[in-house]
C-alpha cells in the first residue's frame, strides 16, 4: 500500500501544488487507474489468469488530499530496462492521458515488436469529432517524441481499416483515420 498526499504528487511533476485545477487533474487521473483493463497473463485454451493494476484506491479529502493505492505485486516489482522522459509524466488534458496510457500499454510488452490499437483508444471514448482530432494529434506527438528519443524505430507499420498494411516513416492525424493500429519497433 503506497500513501501520499495529492500535493506532494504534484510536486514530483513539478506543477503548482496548490493550484486547485491541477489537483483536480490528479484526483481525476488516479480515479482513472481503475479503469485500465486487466493484465493478462498464461492465456491458452483452457485457462488464463488477469491481474487488476491497481486493484485498490482511496483518494479522501481531509485537510488536503491524501491518497492509498494499491499496486499489483507483479508490476510494482517489475523490472524494465527503460527510462521515459518527463514528457510521458505530464499531460495537457485527458486525451493526451488517454493517449500516453495506451502508449505505455503497448510499448510495455517484453517483445521487440510492438501494437498500438488505435481503434480500441477511440471505441472506448464517445467523444466529438474536435476532440477526436485532438487525440490523434496527441498519438502523433507521443509517436514523434519516442521516435526522436529514439525508444522506438523511425518506421511504422500500419494496419488499415481495409485489412491492407502500409509502411510510413511519418504519422499523420489522416493516417490514424483510415488505420486499425500502428506496429513499431523499439530499439532495445
Amino acid at each position: 500500500m503506497i500513501s501520499f498526499r495529492v500535493n506532494e504528487f504534484l510536486e514530483f511533476l513539478g506543477k503548482k501544488k496548490t493550484n486547485y485545477y491541477q489537483i483536480r487533474k490528479v484526483v481525476d487521473f488516479l480515479k482513472s487507474l481503475q479503469r485500465l483493463p486487466p493484465v493478462l497473463e498464461d492465456f491458452s485454451t483452457e485457462s488464463f489468469r488477469s491481474i487488476l493494476i491497481f486493484p485498490y484506491l482511496e483518494v479522501r479529502k481531509e485537510k488536503s488530499w491524501k491518497v492509498e493505492l494499491a499496486i499489483a505485486e507483479k508490476v510494482y516489482f517489475y523490472r524494465y530496462p527503460f527510462y521515459f522522459p518527463q514528457n510521458f509524466l505530464t499531460y495537457d488534458d485527458v486525451y493526451d492521458l488517454r493517449a500516453k496510457i495506451f502508449f505505455l500499454l503497448s510499448f510495455s510488452t517484453t517483445e521487440l515488436s510492438k501494437e498500438f490499437q488505435i481503434q480500441e483508444v477511440f471505441d472506448q471514448v464517445g467523444i466529438s469529432r474536435q476532440k477526436m482530432t485532438r487525440l490523434r494529434k496527441s498519438i502523433v506527438i507521443i509517436f514523434e517524441d519516442a521516435r526522436d528519443l529514439k525508444l522506438i524505430e523511425p518506421r511504422f507499420t500500419l494496419l488499415m481499416k481495409t485489412n491492407k498494411t502500409k509502411e510510413v516513416d511519418k504519422l499523420t492525424s489522416n493516417l490514424l483515420v483510415k488505420a486499425k493500429s500502428i506496429r513499431y519497433t523499439e530499439i532495445p
